[in-house]
């Protein structure tokens, strides 16, 4: 794991360990999972807030079909399926279990608006497709639902989601960029120019988390000659690196968002350690943990991080 701070300049390897911290954490949990004997824990298990097994709800079952929760937990990058692979059984009962909650609430909240609407309108539960599921369960986002309104010799009902990839409370896989100081400019990890035109082996890109290329405002107090205090709005960059036109602009090449990153970047657990995409699956992976465990654990360290800065005329 390197240990390197997010400018890449900076070694701050007894202080930045959030990347090697949020991986320790993970292996943890791994650890304790096994040690409660539930790697064979299985959807037919799941029961509802009163203890009823789903398995006794019929066609209603949320979770037909039964998947091991936890049975990808101990493959590796050279195996098949891995719990952090989009298709893993894992992931697929995460969304079956957000879809259960949302679609539950939604149906208790409209039954019972239905119960004191004089509009004459019975409104419903939409159904909606999965690649809007795959949007809401991806993203920050927001659904909102519009039915009954009267458009001519129709009756409209709709919904519409709106999601939200450059966030500062929520670091999402596609959340990290590339940057390479050398040419100033950020990329998405999956842009080919990366391992065809960066030298790995002697220049190092850093992951950042694409927030720090987004335009920030701070406000700043000061006085008049009549001792008035004056707010000033500044606007600033924490990052000056441009974007690349070919990755960010534009993307109809191959760094699209249709391209799966964990998939892209699986097959450097079969490469050596000075191969160009385990390097660069090493960077984006130590950024990616860098960043989720900062962000969920947010005074980590912060103080000495901090005095460490300063010390160094940071």
């Amino acid at each position: 794991m390197m240990k390197r701070d997010i400018n890449g300049d900076v070694s701050l390897s007894d202080i930045n360990n959030n990347g090697i911290e949020y991986y320790k954490k993970a292996y943890e949990f791994k650890q304790k999972i096994s040690e409660l004997g539930l790697l064979d824990l299985k959807t037919s298990e799941a029961v509802d807030a009163n203890g009823t097994k789903y398995t006794n709800y019929g066609d209603e079952n949320p979770f037909p079909i039964e998947r091991t929760i936890f049975g990808e937990l101990n493959n590796n990058w050279k195996d098949k399926k891995c719990i952090e692979d989009s298709e893993s059984e894992f992931n697929a009962h995460r969304i079956e279990v957000i879809k259960n909650s949302i679609e539950s609430n939604l149906m208790v909240a409209i039954s019972n608006y239905n119960k004191v609407s004089s509009s004459g309108v019975n409104f419903q539960m939409p159904k909606l497709q999965d690649t809007d599921w795959e949007e809401l369960t991806k993203n920050v986002s927001m659904i909102t639902f519009l039915q009954g309104l009267s458009i001519g010799g129709k009756v409209y009902n709709g919904y519409s989601i709106v999601r939200n990839d450059i966030t500062e409370d929520f670091v999402s896989e596609n959340s990290i960029y590339i940057c390479y100081t050398n040419t100033n400019q950020y990329y998405k990890v999956t842009d080919p120019y990366i391992l065809k035109e960066i030298d790995l082996s002697t220049s190092i890109p850093t992951g950042i988390f694409n927030v720090d290329f987004e335009r920030k405002a701070t406000n700043a107090i000061a006085q008049n000659s009549s001792k008035e205090k004056l707010t000033k709005t500044i606007y600033y960059y924490p990052r000056a690196d441009m974007a690349s036109y070919s990755s960010i602009i534009n993307s109809n090449n191959a760094s699209n968002e249709s391209t799966n990153i964990q998939e892209y970047l699986k097959d450097a657990g079969n490469q050596s350690e000075t191969s160009s995409l385990y390097k660069l699956a090493q960077i984006y992976y130590t950024a990616l943990g860098r960043e989720r465990y900062g962000m969920y654990r947010v005074t980590n360290k912060l103080e000495e991080v901090q005095e460490y800065l300063i010390k160094n005329g940071y």
